[in-house]
């Protein structure tokens, strides 16, 4: 497999959370009646069904009428934790207050499920001395059942460029910063990078002209043929990552479309695999919210070409185009000092030539257990014939790497505007 991006990571690390099932503990209608957590991490279900619509907030968009409830926490030590409603039946939202309302420290409100509509914070540091209020909100009169999960995260990790790095020349933003680098569609300013390559660059989240937004980095890359490629990253804060599809040459900003997406926690590896066609695209990355992030907080993606996977049936030794007993018997010759099959596979870093066809128990390597393990198969013994995850037959995928929720993203703003 190809070895992993070369991020220069210092981290330090809290203890991951302990695995325990989930219990029903009943948010609190207001702050006054808040649900108190007593420790962390924190896990439980519940409903908003039936409270009160006590409190709303633009996150980035106001969308009251939804009922809410309310849990407390007051660490006794500095905490970083991830919040989330992932498995929500319903459209949520999800804010922080810091020892009460107005002073909001979070928000979120499409960040993570199947359907990408449900809240999640991915990262928030609680400071003991205070109290911190969790309101588990709908979006505009959304309501239903909640799994509200609250872990410990790593305390924090300090990226550093690798020295082939291309480094982003944007400045460092600031409240009422107006984003006009690289910033995209809103200004038509985009960077350039090739493939193979890795970028280091800043973001952060500020104020413009009172609203909350998000300094977004858009980087064009082309491709003249057909080509898998793998986009891997990491951030100092909660990164989104996006592949997003020009429009037309001439007006490359009208008809986009956002192509894969995915999201990841602060100082967390994040990868996409795509298989694009000949032309131009973006990659998009920003803070996946709005709030919460220092600018200068620095981010660092690698863009690499795949080697197409290996055209063979698992089996088929022969290249006959059929896995059977005639295949089994190729094999045995071949070992026994005959004629190589007609066909190998190039998959760094197994050894070339590998037969990968005659690799039928899938442990990345052709041999006599192999023919033994097919015999197996074609008596009814083996229930299918495998393949070496390191070396994929056309049609089917690598090793695995992080689901990529199959929807369009929540809000993207460039230079201090939003829109879906």
């Amino acid at each position: 497999m190809k070895s992993a991006i070369p991020f220069f990571l210092i981290c330090a690390i809290y203890p991951f959370n302990a695995i325990f099932p989930r219990t029903a503990i009943q948010g609190g209608d207001n702050i006054n009646s808040a649900t108190a957590i007593t420790q962390l991490p924190f896990d439980s279900t519940g409903t908003t069904i039936g409270y009160i619509d006590d409190y709303d907030f633009d996150c980035p968009l106001a969308s009251p009428g939804s009922p809410d409830v309310v849990y407390s926490y007051s660490p006794q030590f500095e905490a970083p934790v991830s919040v989330a409603l992932c498995d929500a039946d319903f459209d949520t939202k999800l804010y922080i207050f810091q020892n009460g309302p107005p002073n909001v420290i979070a928000c979120s409100d499409d960040a993570c499920g199947a359907d990408g509509l449900k809240a999640a914070i991915f990262d928030v540091v609680l400071y003991p001395g205070n109290i911190y209020y969790f309101i588990i909100d709908g979006h505009g009169g959304a309501q239903g059942n909640y799994a509200f999960e609250i872990s410990i995260l790593p305390t924090q990790c300090d990226l550093q460029p690798p020295p082939n790095a291309v480094i982003e020349d944007e400045p460092t933003c600031y409240d009422n910063y107006n984003d006009i680098s690289n910033a995209g569609c809103s200004t038509i300013t985009w960077d350039t990078i090739q493939v193979n390559s890795i970028f280091f660059g800043t973001s952060g989240t500020f104020l413009y002209q009172g609203l909350e937004t998000r300094d977004t980095d858009w980087m064009e890359f082309e491709l003249d043929a057909s080509q898998a490629i793998e986009l891997e990253g990491m951030a100092e804060f909660d990164i989104m990552l996006m592949i997003i599809e020009q429009g037309s040459e001439q007006s490359p900003c009208d008809g986009f479309e956002i192509l894969q997406w995915s999201t990841a926690l602060a100082c967390s590896a994040l990868t996409i695999q795509a298989q694009l066609d000949a032309g131009r695209y973006w990659i998009w990355v920003g803070p996946s919210q709005f709030v919460g992030v220092e600018c200068g907080a620095e981010y660092l993606f690698s863009l690499d070409a795949l080697a197409p996977p290996c055209d063979y049936i698992s089996g088929d030794i022969n290249s006959d185009g059929f896995a059977g007993g005639i295949d089994v018997t190729y094999g045995i010759r071949y070992l026994k000092g005959g004629s190589a099959p007609p066909d190998s596979c190039n998959c760094p870093p197994i050894a070339f030539p590998f037969y990968a066809a005659g690799d039928v128990n899938g442990n990345c390597a052709f041999n006599g257990i192999d023919l033994t393990f097919f015999v197996g198969y074609l008596k009814g013994i083996q229930p299918t014939l495998r393949y070496c995850l390191d070396c994929p037959h056309a049609g089917m995928s690598s090793s695995p790497v992080p689901a990529v929720i199959p929807c369009q993203p929540p809000f993207l703003d460039e230079g201090g505007g939003s829109w879906q």
